[in-house]
């Protein structure tokens, strides 16, 4: 998972990226969407779509999951719990992949893309729901723990011995 933090002060730069090992032309441009390079600071579209736009900039990009791990619903809680715990102070959030509908983005109107307010009720309520699905992930894990111990009992085996 990549995520980016654009603080919005003097430093502010709309090509954030020119530096990093692997410019990304689409991350370019998903910033832009949201910056006026005419005027300096956000478009007057992405300052109509948020509650504020004091803040910094958070851009979610790239997110990856492990084959293995996919199918349990991780994408959603990981992106999720990514995002509110570095998202203090940030005007938005905005994403590259429309597939985080879960987590609280909305496809807002051409160059916005897909965009989450933090400061929404919406975006808060969908955090505790992942929250509660991390939860429910975890308690299911255990509960297989325990009935692979049970098994392992009522076939004699030792419970601390986990097959390699």
């Amino acid at each position: 998972m990549r995520l980016f933090r654009m603080r919005m002060d003097d430093r502010f730069s709309p090509f954030p990226f020119a530096d990093a090992e692997s410019h990304d032309a689409g991350l370019s441009n998903l910033v832009l969407g949201v910056y006026d390079l005419g005027g300096g600071g956000y478009r007057q579209e992405f300052r109509d779509a948020v509650t504020s736009a004091d803040g910094d900039l958070l851009v979610l990009f790239d997110v990856r999951l492990d084959e293995a791990w996919r199918g349990f619903g991780l994408g959603p809680v990981l992106v999720s719990e990514a995002i509110w715990t570095l998202a203090d102070g940030c005007s938005a959030v905005i994403a590259a992949d429309p597939l985080w509908e879960s987590v609280g983005f909305r496809c807002r109107v051409d160059p916005l893309g897909h965009l989450m307010d933090p400061a929404t009720e919406e975006a808060r309520d969908l955090r505790n729901e992942r929250r509660k699905d991390l939860d429910a992930l975890a308690d299911a894990y255990r509960e297989s723990l325990g009935r692979r111990t049970a098994t392992n009992q009522r076939r004699g085996a030792n419970p601390d011995v986990r097959p390699a």
